[in-house]
């Protein structure tokens, strides 16, 4: 039973309003710019992400990652000090906070400002801000297990492999019912960034499907 995206609040904005709201946000016309809209908590694999983030972008001055969370959380991470504590590049990310400081209050907007959005969970029982990034023609990313697959697979996304050892997927036990959890692999997402980065054309082309297909149903 899919809860599905309220296809009136998620939908595609015009090439000129999203680039007013770049301006509005003060992120370069040409930045490429990564999201995550999840909570700041375990399950989310943040770490990993901004760590491959981070990877991807050293070579890229306009690189953003909007992190559409709270900084820090009793149930997840400090992320500026876990930043500041491996040497991640903290100028390069943007907070929800931050946004919400230049009047830019609805989520659907947030998505607007984005070339790709990515959730990696370890596990996902369905994982709605994927499907809500799609319904604006924003790629979204996920790892390829739970409904992650289902959700971005056959072209609809982009599928990240989970770390493997001796050709099996390394698995956790989670402390929620004791769920299996698998760990994305941060290369491959990396890889993938770059992928998209390069290849604008394959990426438009993989957020219409994406968006065709999630706006083919409602709650």
């Amino acid at each position: 039973c899919r809860p599905a995206a309220n296809l009136d609040k998620f939908y595609h904005l015009s090439d000129t309003e999203r680039a007013a709201l770049r301006d509005k946000a003060g992120i370069a016309p040409d930045a490429f710019v990564l999201g995550t809209a999840a909570a700041n908590q375990g399950r989310k694999s943040i770490p990993q992400m901004i760590k491959a983030f981070n990877d991807f972008a050293k070579d890229k001055p306009n690189a953003r990652y909007i992190l559409d969370m709270d900084k820090v959380s009793p149930v997840g991470w400090d992320i500026p000090s876990m930043c500041q504590q491996f040497g991640w590049d903290l100028s390069k990310l943007i907070f929800r906070e931050d946004l919400l400081k230049q009047g830019i209050y609805e989520l659907r907007e947030r998505y607007a400002l984005m070339d790709a959005h990515a959730v990696l969970s370890h596990r996902e029982g369905w994982g709605l801000p994927l499907v809500e990034a799609m319904c604006c023609g924003v790629v979204s990313m996920a790892i390829d297990w739970c409904s992650g697959t289902e959700i971005v697979g056959d072209g609809k996304g982009v599928l990240v492999k989970p770390v493997k050892a001796y050709d099996e997927p390394v698995t956790l036990v989670s402390t929620w019912g004791n769920a299996l959890d698998y760990i994305a692999d941060e290369h491959d997402f990396a890889a993938q960034l770059q992928n998209l980065y390069v290849h604008p054309h394959e990426r438009k082309a993989i957020a219409e499907r994406g968006m065709k297909w999630s706006r083919s149903f409602t709650w």
